[in-house]
């Protein structure tokens, strides 16, 4: 009886561990499925402005700039927009995501479309704030 006490203590213990400190690969996975401006990979992408496709070395640009921008923060109510926007569409399995991508001299606003909601946040990105960077582009 004393054995079964320590050995159901013991897993119990370890199970309660790995729930409280979980290792680096699940954590990342979990904060992934949740995170709201994800790091976005080439091959899953197509970029449009417009009705022009970007492809090639001003693809992976974009792609870079993205990825690297600063998240500063999420919008409670949708701000107005102007100008044609930078679309970012990702395929990822069966979830299909659009981001909305509106350029202004100090900031970058982002619209992420997934299902059917939508979520609106800020970024900062000089790359993608510079218009000859992005223009050059399209």
């Amino acid at each position: 009886m004393t054995w079964f006490f320590i050995i159901s203590l013991v897993v119990i213990s370890l199970v309660k561990i790995i729930i409280a400190c979980p290792p680096n690969f699940v954590a990342e996975r979990l904060v992934g499925k949740f995170e709201l401006h994800p790091k976005l990979e080439e091959k899953d992408v197509t970029i449009r402005v417009g009705e022009s496709q970007i492809e090639g070395q001003d693809k992976n640009e974009v792609l870079r700039s993205f990825n690297e921008a600063v998240f500063l923060n999420r919008y409670d109510l949708f701000p107005k927009t102007n100008g044609t926007p930078l679309v970012i569409e990702m395929k990822k399995g069966s979830k299909d995501v659009k981001f909305l991508v509106y350029r202004y001299n100090d900031h970058v606003d982002v619209f992420k479309q997934y299902k059917k909601s939508t979520v609106a946040y800020r970024l900062l990105s000089d790359c993608l704030q510079e218009p000859s960077r992005v223009e050059a582009a399209y």
